[in-house]
């Protein structure tokens, strides 16, 4: 199973937490394949010391009471506080006995979530403390986190995740959860990190700074677009993955252009990850030669090899793959960091280098096991949006620490006239052997 756990706003002044998962064998759908765990709204958690009072910390003692017995494949015999169930109770008559009729049982395989849930909810480095990594020794002194050369000092820093976890949350204790658990997602660390970065100053490239030759920015701007949607034609980019227009907002400042680094808003995951390909051939009729231009060029072509990787191989990658996909990340980023040097020289803000390049030298090591894009938290963030869209159909003067019951039983509500009523559950004729 994978874990997943996000926030979401669901009413002005309040947030929602929501804790799913899914299988990671499962071609479902979103609705059929992640199963809600919890749904707490901020302003109805408390935060204790005292950990008999702390809202979160009693929640994951209950969800560690309940995953423990599904990796053990039984029906537990307490209930969550060591109590007997009530005599003659249903979860009485089959406490200790299997879970499923063959005897399958499940494991937290991984863990998902964006970089700002990771550090706050689970404790792990992040961005904002100076030891910033929990699979290095990288920091923002001795071991540059943005130093992406093979002989980077924070290579020789990898941490043993059997040895000593990186976080003491609960959730580590779940049998067969460790710090490996903690999966590097590809929809925050290359579709809103690595690769908004790179499509945004190549867009600031061609636009603002004129390598497209127009006579004004709008001018210039419709030419790539045009450029743009031709080359969608040309690799049969389906249109639900399409950008329906770009602005200077986009991808910079309309009114400071030079006064902050370029990145890419206002796009979703999906539409970014599909502008590569694109911008692969649109920075191809603009390479002279030049040094600039050469990195921009094997930058992004580098980035273009890994997704090829990522969605050409299964759950378990074969070792070339790995291979392959490792060098196409370690070169994608050692040319970042060139441009980001001739940006610097030349006294302009382009090329910014975050917290998530680093995270994305990691992803090969996991990709040699485990393909981050079945771990990608597209379905958990949907998962997130659907449960916010009903804890705000609950509210209708609710107190906020009873949104949760609510959102719960309409949930279950709605899962059961979905299995016991879906056209799913009907087997066809060449399946009624």
């Amino acid at each position: 199973m994978c874990l997943h756990g996000d926030g979401g706003s669901f009413q002005r002044a309040d947030s929602i937490l929501v804790l799913s998962m899914r299988s990671l064998l499962s071609s479902a759908n979103v609705g059929l394949s992640q199963m809600l765990l919890a749904a707490l709204p901020k302003s109805a958690v408390h935060q204790s010391t005292n950990p008999a009072e702390d809202t979160l910390v009693q929640l994951w003692r209950i969800l560690k009471w309940s995953l423990d017995h599904m990796y053990y494949g039984k029906f537990p015999e307490m209930n969550h506080q060591g109590k007997p169930w009530p005599a003659k109770s249903k979860r009485g008559e089959v406490a200790g006995s299997q879970l499923h009729s063959q005897g399958l049982c499940g494991m937290i395989f991984s863990i998902t979530a964006d970089g700002e849930f990771h550090q706050n909810h689970f404790g792990l480095p992040g961005a904002s403390h100076n030891d910033c990594c929990w699979s290095c020794g990288a920091n923002k002194s001795t071991h540059p986190h943005n130093d992406y050369r093979a002989e980077a000092k924070w290579r020789t820093t990898l941490k043993d995740h059997t040895v000593k976890s990186p976080t003491e949350h609960i959730i580590t204790t779940v049998p067969g959860v460790n710090g490996y658990s903690f999966a590097y997602d590809s929809l925050h660390i290359l579709e809103l990190g690595v690769s908004s970065h790179i499509l945004a100053n190549i867009m600031f490239d061609l636009v603002v700074k004129g390598e497209i030759h127009e006579s004004t920015q709008e001018a210039r701007l419709k030419t790539l677009f045009r450029k743009l949607l031709e080359q969608y034609q040309e690799q049969g980019v389906d249109a639900s993955h399409q950008v329906r227009r770009l602005q200077l907002s986009t991808f910079c400042q309309p009114k400071a252009k030079y006064s902050s680094f370029p990145d890419l808003t206002g796009i979703k995951g999906r539409e970014v990850r599909h502008m590569v390909g694109p911008f692969v051939e649109i920075c191809k009729d603009f390479n002279d030669g030049t040094p600039y231009k050469k990195h921009r060029m094997l930058c992004i072509s580098n980035l273009s090899k890994m997704y090829e990787c990522l969605e050409g191989q299964g759950l378990h990658p074969s070792t070339k793959a790995y291979q392959s996909f490792k060098k196409n990340t370690d070169l994608c980023l050692v040319h970042y960091s060139k441009l980001a040097k001739l940006a610097m020289s030349e006294g302009l803000l382009q090329w910014n280098t975050v917290h998530k390049h680093h995270l994305a030298c990691h992803m090969p090591d996991q990709f040699q096991f485990l393909n981050c894009r079945f771990v990608a938290t597209y379905t958990g963030e949907t998962m997130v949006g659907f449960i916010a869209n009903l804890a705000h159909a609950c509210l209708n003067g609710t107190k906020p620490h009873l949104v949760p019951a609510k959102v719960a039983w309409r949930y279950r509500l709605g899962m059961h006239l979905r299995c016991a009523h879906g056209d799913f559950g009907v087997l066809n004729s060449d399946d009624e052997d």
